[in-house]
């Protein structure tokens, strides 16, 4: 593993919404940790996907990290998109809870460029 500070740049994990679940924040919290040993705390921060697009503007991170859900369509990540796009930061995007929401990945699938799946299905409908 990396010592603290080892890389530079800067992340921004984004991701909440009305249903967001009590298992997501766990989850961005570890990832929280792991970027950070890369990192350092400094360089990491969380923000919620209705200010994830002024984080990016002030912030200017290296990657922005979106976590969760396909739906809801109240959680929309393509603005923080078009931000981290104006500015080179790399997009990744971790679904979550994806195999119950196979159907929905299209709404995800061209934005970022990476995306990371527990489900087969989700990559092979992003990919046909």
């Amino acid at each position: 593993m990396a010592k603290t500070g080892e890389y530079s740049g800067r992340v921004l994990i984004c991701s909440g919404g009305r249903f967001e679940s009590q298992a997501n924040a766990q989850i961005r919290e570890s990832i929280m940790a792991g970027w950070a040993e890369c990192f350092g705390e400094e360089n990491v921060t969380a923000a919620n996907i209705s200010g994830a697009a002024a984080a990016i503007r002030f912030l200017k991170p290296t990657v922005v990290f979106g976590i969760g859900s396909y739906l809801p369509e109240s959680t929309y990540f393509g603005e923080v998109n078009r931000e981290a796009k104006k500015i080179g930061a790399a997009t990744v995007f971790w679904a979550t809870e994806d195999p119950y929401e196979q159907d929905a990945n299209y709404r995800i699938g061209q934005d970022f460029d990476a995306v990371f799946s527990c489900e087969r299905w989700g990559f092979e409908l992003l990919h046909p």
